[in-house]
């Protein structure tokens, strides 16, 4: 005989199970489906990239809804959305740049798998179809040594809890190279600094290609700098009588530093500096330093915790170019063909 509803909350493990193919998805098909994605692939992304994914297919069940009111789509049902219904979508974000427009098509696709539609997959191998790819690589910022300078002696010149952070940051993000989201989230037992090194708890892909582990400080002059953080912090924590297990607190609350926070104060840091730089810039920096400066790109690539090199090679080390011309030069001219 067969259970009725007895309209409980359906948890993730529910969500798991369920049969997509005759889910109730309601009004909404897409919005609603969204949570069955998110349970079915939990197993497979970690990290940041649930809710990065979240976030996008919101704005997708947004833009899908918007194409059915106009009569543009047939329906906005992920099983049963069609190529014309996915062109459409497509026109629809033209405006974005190719790279953007990739992103979406790919997370786009791995929703509608979930429901056992295939029509992107079948889009991709059609010939005549041409997606939207793109084959610009994504410029590489790494900060001049002379600027790296300017930046550290302008936070030095900063006062308050927020500058002790971005201190702490800076120093992290250079001397392990690890990502922004890494630093931000990490917990006060995550810094090993007796043995020089940073455990890096919620990595990139974590629970799909990636795991927690331990990164090396691998650049040792940043150690002096994250001694003071560390007794900036246990100051501030004691001053304000609060307690935290993140490495980077808010000092009244107790949680996480939030992102929001540590650009504003990087802002600071760039007018007093006069320099320009993003948080992420330090692994690029680390990684564009260490290759100049000979180190192999095996190194690089385990400092970066990349399982191949040409991951590095093609993303984060970006040879000094007057560095390479010179290299250049200095060649013999092995065949003077003309003399």
């Amino acid at each position: 005989m067969e259970k009725k509803d007895t309209g409980r909350k359906k948890t993730a493990a529910d969500l798991r199970k369920a049969d997509v193919s005759k889910a109730k998805l309601g009004r909404y098909p897409f919005r609603a489906g969204i949570k069955y994605y998110l349970a079915k692939r939990e197993a497979y992304i970690g990290g940041d990239t649930p809710i990065e994914h979240e976030r996008k297919l919101n704005q997708f069940a947004t833009k899908f809804e918007e194409l059915h009111r106009q009569g543009m789509i047939s329906t906005t049902d992920p099983r049963h959305l069609s190529e014309e219904d996915i062109e459409e979508f497509i026109i629809s974000i033209k405006e974005k740049n190719v790279t953007t427009q990739e992103t979406y098509i790919r997370i786009l696709n791995a929703y509608l798998l979930v429901f056992k539609n295939k029509v992107i997959m079948n889009m991709r191998d059609d010939s005549q179809n041409k997606l939207p790819r793109s084959s610009v690589k994504r410029p590489i910022h790494s900060i001049p040594l002379k600027d790296l300078k300017r930046i550290f002696d302008a936070a030095d010149t900063m006062t308050g809890p927020g500058a002790t952070m971005i201190r702490g940051y800076m120093a992290l993000a250079f001397g392990t190279g690890a990502r922004p989201k890494e630093i931000m989230s990490a917990e006060f037992r995550d810094i090993d600094l007796e043995n020089k090194r940073f455990f890096v708890r919620n990595p990139k892909g974590n629970g799909s290609w990636s795991d927690p582990q331990w990164t090396p400080i691998i650049q040792g002059e940043m150690i002096p700098y994250l001694e003071r953080f560390l007794k900036e912090r246990a100051n501030l924590l004691e001053g304000s009588r609060a307690v935290s297990k993140y490495l980077f607190p808010n000092i009244g609350t107790g949680e996480p530093y939030t992102g929001n926070g540590f650009r504003q104060q990087k802002a600071k840091v760039c007018r007093k500096s006069g320099v320009d730089f993003q948080l992420k810039d330090f692994r690029s920096t680390l990684a564009t330093y260490l290759i100049n400066n000979g180190a192999p790109i095996q190194i690089v690539a385990y400092v970066l915790r990349h399982s191949h090199t040409r991951t590095t090679e093609l993303f984060y080390a970006a040879a000094n170019k007057e560095n390479l011309m010179k290299g250049i030069e200095s060649i013999p001219e092995l065949c003077p063909i003309f003399q």
